[in-house]
């Protein structure tokens, strides 16, 4: 069945996706990879994110079929898996929001109200997060919007005397530092997990064959390019700019945090929003699909985790356990989840079970709602 609240046009979905992964890859990711890998980040950023786009492509053909709620597999099987991702949404919250408190209390707002700004941010992330992927949707819509003047306007006053040569010599001492960046470094880029949680619209309703591929594109040539006027500007010295984010000041002629940063500042708070809801909203469905009750489910989640971030939170914990060998351990679910899906959706399909987001093979219709509020039939 599909569910009106997750139910997207292809467009929305990519725009989620999107807009979700800017966030915090953009804000202190730069500033990690450069600690290990040095000037050849750019290229430890261009290897994770073609990785991140290929395994994205994946979860979107999946999709396509069925969310991960709709599909028609034994109830034991689909508990454990959705148990999986949510731990692995619970752990992403938790290092997502400590580089956010991390980012407000150094840049925005004193140390003492870390716990209101934290609260703040948990209760926007928990609403729309319970409210679903059609909310979801329409916000990322706005604030792709928004984004795209933020970053118009600072550009009117970009730099053209940045320092190229920084980025060269490429690789002076091998590729081992780069791969080491990269091997590090998974858990910002593979967690595309909380896509399988939305519904697509039937394809005789949404014609549309090129948004997911071009912002595919855009989402690459976004990171690298970041990168690499992060390098320009800062050299090795990059490694002790812990948040690349404000850096983007000193892309812009007369640097320092003009007034021309504060859009893009906005536009990150609410990127984080995005992101930190995408994952509430795993939790928040995991936890529905189990007990049948939605507002119960997601109060209980809201407290679990904001108990977890005051006993358990902070940048170098959570940094610490995502480049330990629990990395692995991810790194292995994150693949394995979309793969072992894919095969279960062959399955499924071969003895006549969900054929494309809720439409069985017998041709029972269901009735759905789009996020644009639209009605369609599956």
């Amino acid at each position: 069945m599909l569910d009106s609240k997750k139910t997207l046009y292809r467009h929305q979905f990519a725009i989620i996706w999107f807009v979700s992964s800017l966030a915090f890859r953009l804000l202190m990711l730069p500033h990690y990879l450069m600690q290990v890998a040095g000037r050849d980040a750019w290229l430890s950023m261009l290897v994770l994110t073609l990785i991140e786009v290929a395994l994205f492509y994946l979860v979107y053909k999946v999709t396509e079929r069925s969310s991960i709620i709709d599909f028609k597999i034994i109830k034991h099987i689909k508990i454990g898996v959705l148990l999986v991702v949510s731990a692995l949404a619970v752990f992403r919250i938790l290092l997502f929001l400590s580089e956010a408190m991390d980012f407000v209390s150094a840049n925005l707002l004193d140390e003492s109200v870390w716990t209101f700004a934290m609260l703040a941010l948990l209760l926007a992330a928990f609403y729309i997060g319970y409210k679903g992927g059609n909310v979801l949707a329409r916000l990322a819509e706005m604030v792709f919007i928004f984004l795209i003047i933020a970053v118009g306007l600072a550009l009117l006053t970009f730099r053209t005397d940045m320092q190229w040569n920084n980025i060269l010599p490429i690789m002076p001492y091998g590729s081992g530092d780069m791969w080491r960046a990269v091997d590090r470094h998974w858990i910002w880029f593979i967690d595309l997990t909380p896509l399988l949680f939305l519904s697509l619209a039937p394809r005789k309703k949404d014609k549309d064959k090129v948004s997911v591929p071009i912002f595919m594109v855009i989402s690459v040539v976004v990171s690298v390019l970041f990168m690499v006027f992060f390098i320009a500007v800062y050299g090795n010295f990059g490694a002790y700019v812990p948040h690349a984010l404000l850096s983007f000041s000193s892309f812009t002629i007369g640097g320092g945090l003009s007034g021309l940063m504060f859009p893009l500042i906005i536009c990150w708070v609410m990127c984080a929003v995005i992101q930190l809801s995408l994952l509430f909203n795993v939790v928040v469905d995991s936890a529905t699909f189990v007990t049948k009750k939605r507002l119960p489910s997601a109060i209980g989640v809201f407290v679990g985790i904001f108990i977890l971030m005051v006993f358990f939170g902070g940048v170098e914990p959570t940094r610490t356990a995502s480049t330990s060998a629990m990395r692995i351990v991810f790194l292995t679910l994150e693949f394995v989840v979309p793969v072992l899906l894919v095969a279960l959706l062959v399955y499924t399909i071969k003895k006549g079970g969900v054929t494309s987001n809720g439409k069985s093979d017998s041709g029972e219709a269901e009735q759905a709602e789009t996020a644009t509020g639209e009605k369609v039939e599956a």
